[in-house]
């Protein structure tokens, strides 16, 4: 068989794999950190901040907890992923906030 034969339908002649990605060029980037939502997290000044951000020319979203150092926050422990994950990071949550509310964790109320 030959190497030809192997490529699958959806890569290129050269063996580059078909995407629907785009160019940095045609990306569109955000030139400062957008602050989606932040809240206490403790009595200790930490805080759990939700961003939408772009680092080296990729879409993040970052969920990071901050601690209090004399009245300044500063990031600490935190998940970072592209934006591109959101949809289904969103799914997931909603149906970990389902499970919670029918296990009886949390209030089915929303706050």
């Amino acid at each position: 068989m030959t190497n030809a034969a192997n490529r699958s339908s959806t890569t290129h002649k050269r063996g580059y794999r078909k995407t629907d990605r785009k160019s940095q060029a045609d990306r569109v980037t955000l030139d400062a950190p957008l602050i989606l939502a932040r809240w206490s997290k403790n009595r200790s000044g930490a805080a759990i901040t939700i961003t939408l951000k772009t680092y080296e020319g990729a879409n993040i979203f970052d969920l990071r907890t901050f601690m209090s150092d004399r009245g300044v926050l500063k990031p600490a422990k935190g998940f970072a992923c592209m934006v591109s994950h959101l949809p289904r990071l969103a799914k997931e949550i909603a149906k970990a906030v389902e499970t919670a509310i029918e296990l009886g964790l949390i209030d089915g109320a929303a706050k």
